[in-house]
C-alpha cells in the first residue's frame, strides 16, 4: 500500500489503533469520535481536507466507505492489516518513557488529544474557542428606568456614569449629542429612557422643512386653513427635547432649518406662518428658544445614502458610539450560542474585517424569541436569512456551522403537508 502523510496518516493510524483494540466494534466508536469533533458532518466549509484524507485512505484500501456507518461513513478495512509506518505505538512508548511510570492508557489518551487538537484546527473549533473565551454571562442589572412605552431600559456605562444620567447632564449644559452606530443597538431606547415626552422626527429622504417647523392644514370650511407647529417648534416653545432619528438620511438643505435653533441666534423664523406681532403688524412668526430646549440626533453611518454635513456635525458637540452589549444581552435571556456568534464576529471585525455585518441587540432578541418557540436551530436559520447576502452571510454561516456543529440551512418552507386527519 502507498505511504501517506499529514492528516491522512493521523486519521489512518488513529482508526487502526481503534480497530486493533476493538475489532469490528470500532465502527460505532469511530462514528462517535467523528460526531464529537465533527470531522465529516456539520463542517462542510472546513471538512474538505478531512474528507480528502479519508478518500485518499479509501483509494489506498485502508478504509472502506460504509453507508450504514453513521455519521462518519467509513470503517477500517480488515484485510489491510497493520498499516506500514504506523506511528502511535512508537509515540506511546516515547511518551511513557518521558513520564517514567506513566501508564500506556494515559499516553494513548494524549495521542487522542493530539488528533482532536489537529482536527479542531481543521474544522475551525480551535479558532472559535479562542474568539469566544471571554463571552460575558448574565448578571442582575444595577440600574434600570421605565420608558414611556412601559418597557424597562437597562442603563449602561458611559465613561463612569449611567448613560441616561449622562445625557441628562449634557442637556443641563446645553451640549447637543449625536448617537451613532449600527441599527438595533438601542439608540432610540436610550433617548426615550433619558427624555420622557420628547418630540421625535423619523428622518428619511422625504423629510421636509415642514416636518420640522410646521405647516398649514385645510379645515372643513372651504378656503379656511389652520397652522400646526412641527416637533422642533413645539420643543423650542415648551423648552423640551427634540430627537431626530436617522438624521443623516435627511437632505442637508432641509437640515439647515435646525441651524438657528442650535447656535447662538436662539430663535427661528417661520416664514410660512404669518401672524400679528404685539404692535399689530403682520409678519413671519419668530419663535424664541425657551430654557430646557435640547436637540439629540441618532444615525447609522453605514446606511445607504447617509451623509453628515460638517455644519450639522459641528453643532453636535458630543458624538457617542452605541453598540450592543453582550452582558446586557445575556441578562435579557439571549442564548449563549447567539452571544458566541456575535463575539466571534466582533473579533473578526477588530482584526481588520471592518465592514463585516454583526447582529445587534435587535437581532439577538429576535434569536431569543424564536428559540423559545421553535428552538435554537430555527433561530439560527432565521438569523442567517437576516445577514446580507454575499461574504457577510458566508462568514455568519461559517461561524454557525462551528457553533452548532452542523450545517444551518436558510429558514424556508418545505413541501406540502399531507392530510393526517
Amino acid at each position: 500500500m502507498a505511504n501517506v502523510s499529514g492528516l491522512a496518516k493521523i486519521v489512518r493510524d488513529y482508526m487502526w489503533e481503534g480497530y486493533d483494540k476493538a475489532g469490528s466494534a470500532f465502527v460505532p466508536a469511530v462514528n462517535k469520535v467523528a460526531a464529537d469533533v465533527a470531522v465529516i458532518r456539520g463542517f462542510p466549509a472546513h471538512a474538505g481536507s478531512v474528507r480528502k484524507a479519508l478518500n485518499r485512505l479509501v483509494k489506498d484500501n485502508y478504509l472502506v466507505y460504509d453507508p450504514a456507518a453513521r455519521p462518519a461513513g467509513y470503517r477500517w478495512n480488515a484485510v489491510a492489516g497493520k498499516p506500514s509506518g504506523y506511528q502511535p505505538t512508537a509515540q506511546v512508548a516515547a511518551i511513557a518513557k518521558q513520564k517514567g511510570t506513566a501508564k500506556v492508557p494515559e499516553a494513548r489518551g494524549r495521542l487522542r488529544g493530539m488528533l482532536k487538537d489537529h482536527l479542531d484546527e481543521v474544522t475551525g473549533i480551535r479558532v472559535l474557542s479562542e474568539q469566544v473565551q471571554d463571552v460575558p454571562d448574565a448578571r442582575k442589572p444595577r440600574k434600570t428606568v421605565k420608558r414611556a412605552s412601559g418597557e424597562t431600559y437597562v442603563m449602561r456605562d458611559l465613561y463612569g456614569r449611567p448613560d441616561v444620567e449622562a445625557l441628562q447632564q449634557l442637556r443641563d449644559e446645553n451640549i447637543f449629542a449625536l448617537l451613532y452606530g449600527p441599527p438595533g443597538t438601542g439608540k432610540t431606547a436610550l433617548v426615550e429612557a433619558a427624555f420622557p415626552g420628547l418630540h421625535t422626527i423619523a428622518g428619511d429622504e422625504n423629510t421636509s422643512t415642514d416636518n420640522f417647523a410646521g405647516q398649514w392644514y385645510p379645515t372643513d370650511v372651504q378656503g379656511k386653513w389652520f397652522w400646526v407647529d412641527g416637533p422642533m417648534t413645539k420643543a423650542m416653545k415648551n423648552g423640551e427635547v427634540l430627537f431626530v432619528d436617522d438624521i443623516t438620511l435627511i437632505d442637508s438643505l432641509v437640515l439647515a432649518v435646525m441651524y438657528p435653533a442650535m447656535d447662538g441666534r436662539g430663535e427661528i423664523i417661520l416664514k410660512d406662518h404669518i401672524v400679528r406681532d404685539a404692535d399689530g403688524n403682520l409678519g413671519p412668526e419668530r419663535v424664541k428658544i425657551q430654557p430646557g430646549f435640547y436637540v439629540i440626533g441618532a444615525h447609522n453611518p453605514g446606511a445607504r445614502g447617509a451623509y453628515l454635513p460638517e455644519a450639522l456635525a459641528s453643532r453636535f458637540r458630543t458624538h457617542i458610539r452605541v453598540e450592543s452589549d453582550l452582558e446586557l444581552a445575556a441578562s435579557l435571556g439571549v442564548p449563549q450560542n447567539m452571544r458566541k456568534l456575535v463575539k466571534a464576529l466582533l473579533v473578526d471585525r477588530d482584526n481588520g474585517d471592518l465592514e463585516l455585518w454583526i447582529p445587534q441587540l435587535r437581532e439577538m432578541l429576535t434569536f431569543r424569541d424564536i428559540s423559545q418557540q421553535w428552538g435554537e436551530t430555527a433561530a439560527a436559520a432565521n438569523l442567517l436569512g437576516l445577514a446580507p447576502a454575499g461574504p457577510d452571510r458566508d462568514k455568519v454561516n461559517e461561524k454557525l456551522r462551528v457553533i452548532f456543529r452542523k450545517d444551518i440551512p436558510l429558514l424556508e418552507l418545505g413541501g406540502q403537508l399531507g392530510d393526517h386527519s
